[in-house]
């Protein structure tokens, strides 16, 4: 099976690999450079990776954009302000609008439920059925 006579399914896949990559190093990177690097079309790519990924480059790349400005806001101390400026933008109402589509939440209270989770990560339920022994007692006698 191949998609445009001689190019095999594997070498298209390695392509879509390829610029996925590109997409995370910069989410940003305009369709005709990564068009370019996979030596396709950019309509022709946008079909095939969309096909692979089940998702358009567009989604991808926005996808990448929110989790680097997830890490940024849980990782560093960067204020919200700066962070959008790090993810491309210029609107600071767009990029909360945009966050809080993604996660549920607007990035303020995302960064808070995180370090809280941080700060008293969830413990097991207490359980005296499965305590071991105190042998203690024991070692004291002999």
């Amino acid at each position: 099976m191949s998609f445009n006579g001689n190019r095999s399914l594997a070498v298209l896949d390695q392509r879509v690999v390829a610029v996925a990559e590109l997409l995370r190093q910069n989410p940003r990177t305009p369709l005709r450079e990564l068009a370019a690097a996979a030596n396709l079309s950019p309509s022709r790519l946008q079909h095939i990776f969309a096909c692979h990924q089940r998702v358009s480059i567009k989604a991808y790349a926005q996808e990448q954009i929110f989790l680097r400005a997830a890490r940024l806001l849980t990782e560093t101390g960067m204020s919200v302000k700066e962070v959008q400026a790090v993810a491309g933008f210029t609107n600071a109402s767009a990029f909360c609008r945009g966050f809080k589509k993604k996660y549920g939440t607007s990035p303020q209270e995302y960064r808070r439920a995180r370090q809280r989770a941080a700060l008293y990560p969830a413990r097991p339920p207490d359980s005296s059925s499965e305590r071991l022994p105190d042998t203690s007692t024991e070692l004291v006698g002999q």
